[in-house]
């Protein structure tokens, strides 16, 4: 089973321990600490460029807090910069994160799934960019439908969408 634990978002810059107030620009990152991806906000003053080796980063906004659950906003242009950093990596937690966020950008109609194949243990799916007509692969293990879960819910967390 594929585990991603990742500390959720707190609020606070990771330089600083300001309170990251609603609708302020951050910048977050992710990296690999002791093989945990490990999410870090930082204000947008103390934001010096994404740190050597790490996971991946995107500019954003912290959301309003609500009290009545919402459609979730996607950033597609940052999902897409996501998916496209994460091409080419062959760590299964890599692979699983890219899928999730691809099959997020099939339903918002910014990639067309045009094949999918079954490689035993792994899966192969084939996407268009429906902007560039580029084709991505995706590789992935093939996940349990609790795992799958499991993995979305992380990648939500780890997009600030908890």
């Amino acid at each position: 089973m594929v585990e991603y634990e990742v500390q959720p978002n707190t609020r606070k810059c990771a330089k600083s321990g300001r309170v990251l107030q609603p609708g302020e620009t951050v910048y977050t990152v992710l990296a690999e600490e002791s093989g945990k991806l490990v999410r870090k906000d930082y204000a947008e003053e103390n934001w010096q460029g994404a740190p050597e080796g790490c996971f991946s980063h995107w500019k954003g906004k912290v959301k309003e807090t609500a009290t009545t659950k919402k459609s979730l906003p996607m950033d597609e242009s940052m999902l897409m910069d996501c998916f496209e950093r994460l091409e080419g990596q062959d760590d299964p937690k890599q692979q699983n994160f890219r899928y999730i966020i691809g099959l997020m950008l099939v339903r918002k109609r910014k990639l067309k799934l045009l094949k999918t194949e079954n490689l035993g243990d792994m899966e192969r799916l084939v996407l268009r960019c429906q902007k560039t007509n580029t084709n991505h692969e995706i590789l992935h293990t093939k996940l349990t439908e609790n795992e799958l879960d499991k993995v979305q819910e992380e990648v939500l967390g780890l997009l600030g969408w908890e």
